[in-house]
C-alpha cells in the first residue's frame, strides 16, 4: 500500500470530533513529534497552485521567499522615507536661515513660497494679515480683511488646520487666479496671519493628512514673525 493510501486510511480512522484545533494543540504540546517521524515528515506533500503537489521543504521556502519580499519591500520604504524626511529636514535648515534676516513680511512669503512650493509639490503658497496690518500685505491684489476673517472663522474655528476643497471664492481671494484644486490652511504668530497652501491635485490636501511636517513650519514661522514685529515695534 502507497503511504498516501496508508495517509488517507489512517485519516478516515480518526474520530469525527478531532478538530483541526486538537490537532494542532496536540502537536505544540509535543514538539518531539515530526522528530520522531521524520520519515513521514519528509513524504507530507502539500497542494501548490501553480506546481501541484510541492514537499514541506518546497512549502517552507515559499514562505521564506515571500516574508524576504515583504521584508525588501519594507526596507525599500522605509528608505525612501527616510529620504525624504532628509529632504524635509535639509529644506527646513534652509528656510531657517533664509528667514533669519527678512524684515518683511513680503521677504518670509517669499523665502517661504521658494524654498517649499518645490519640496512639498505646491502650485500656490499665499500669506494675508487677519488683523489690517496693510504693511506686510504682499502686494498683489487688495485685501478684503473681512472676508479673509470670516473665512479664517469659518474653516477653522474648531481645527488648527483645514485640508481639503474650497468654493470658488475663497479660492479666488486666497489665491488670486492661480490653479488650485484642494487647500491646506492654518493662522500663524497669535492667529495675526493667515497661512494658504494650495495644490492642482485634488487629493493632495485631505483630512488624514499627517501634520507633523506643518506643526513644525507653524512653530518656525510663528518664531520668525513674532521677531520681525518686535524689531519693527522695538
Amino acid at each position: 500500500m502507497s503511504h498516501d493510501a496508508t495517509s488517507e486510511s489512517a485519516a478516515e480512522q480518526l474520530p469525527a470530533d478531532l478538530a483541526d484545533q486538537q490537532v494542532k494543540a496536540y502537536l505544540e504540546a509535543d514538539p518531539q513529534f515530526f522528530e520522531r517521524h521524520s520519515d513521514w515528515l519528509a513524504n507530507v506533500r502539500f497542494t501548490h497552485p501553480q506546481r501541484g503537489s510541492i514537499s514541506l521543504v518546497d512549502r517552507q521556502l515559499d514562505k521564506l521567499r515571500e516574508q524576504n519580499n515583504l521584508l525588501r519591500e519594507e526596507i525599500t520604504e522605509l528608505m525612501a522615507i527616510a529620504k525624504h524626511n532628509e529632504s524635509i529636514y535639509n529644506s527646513f535648515c534652509q528656510l531657517y536661515v533664509a528667514l533669519l534676516p527678512c524684515q518683511s513680511i513680503n521677504e518670509i512669503h517669499q523665502k517661504v513660497q521658494h524654498i517649499l512650493s518645490d519640496l512639498l509639490g505646491l502650485s500656490a503658497i499665499t500669506m494675508w494679515p487677519l488683523s489690517g496690518q496693510q504693511d506686510w500685505v504682499p502686494r498683489r491684489k487688495p485685501v478684503e480683511h473681512e472676508a479673509l476673517k470670516a473665512l479664517a472663522e469659518r474653516r477653522l474655528r474648531h481645527q488648527p488646520y483645514y485640508f481639503g476643497r474650497l468654493n470658488e471664492v475663497d479660492k479666488a481671494l486666497l489665491f488670486d487666479e492661480q490653479p488650485v484644486e484642494s487647500a491646506a490652511l492654518m493662522t500663524l504668530e497669535d492667529e495675526s496671519i493667515l497661512l494658504a497652501f494650495g495644490s492642482t491635485d485634488a487629493s493632495h490636501f485631505n483630512p488624514s493628512l499627517d501634520v507633523l511636517l506643518l506643526d513644525q513650519l507653524r512653530l518656525l514661522l510663528s518664531a520668525v514673525l513674532k521677531q520681525l514685529r518686535e524689531r519693527r515695534h522695538g
